[in-house]
């Protein structure tokens, strides 16, 4: 099994990420479509996909002020350590550009998130009726 996480470009790798985030988002999830994609997708996100064996199966983004957001792996690749290949990459990368990150974890995942030393910072809120804490790391 070979994981593969790199950096790309929206404009480029659109598709792939666009289609991994409508499966685990829109249609396993149903957050309706036009809560998922943003202008800043395509404007100043920095964008993560990790690939098994060259095949796109995971993307999480990073916006300017460290806000870490839209991780997704489809369905038939979790529990592979392919979200943990993309943690680390996207921390090793954002502690060349920020002091800290955060993001608003799904309340179901906040000790996935906890393994990486992220803490909650807030109440329990909802988006898209889906429950989720702000969780914060310091770099």
């Amino acid at each position: 099994m070979s994981i593969t996480v790199s950096i790309v470009d929206w404009q480029t790798h659109a598709s792939e990420l666009k289609h991994i985030r409508y499966t685990v988002f829109v249609d396993e999830q149903n957050i309706p479509a036009e809560d998922e994609l943003d202008d800043r997708d395509a404007a100043d996100a920095v964008h993560f996909l990790a690939c098994l064996n060259k095949q796109a199966v995971a993307t999480l983004r990073i916006l300017p002020e460290g806000y870490l957001g839209r991780m997704a792996v489809l369905k038939d690749y979790r529990n592979r350590g392919i979200a943990r290949a993309l943690m680390h990459e996207a921390i090793d990368y954002a502690g060349n550009e920020f002091k800290s990150l955060s993001l608003n974890a799904q309340e179901q995942v906040i000790p996935f998130y906890e393994k990486f030393a992220f803490i909650c910072t807030g109440e329990t809120f909802y988006e898209c009726n889906i429950p989720h804490r702000k969780m914060t790391l310091e770099l």
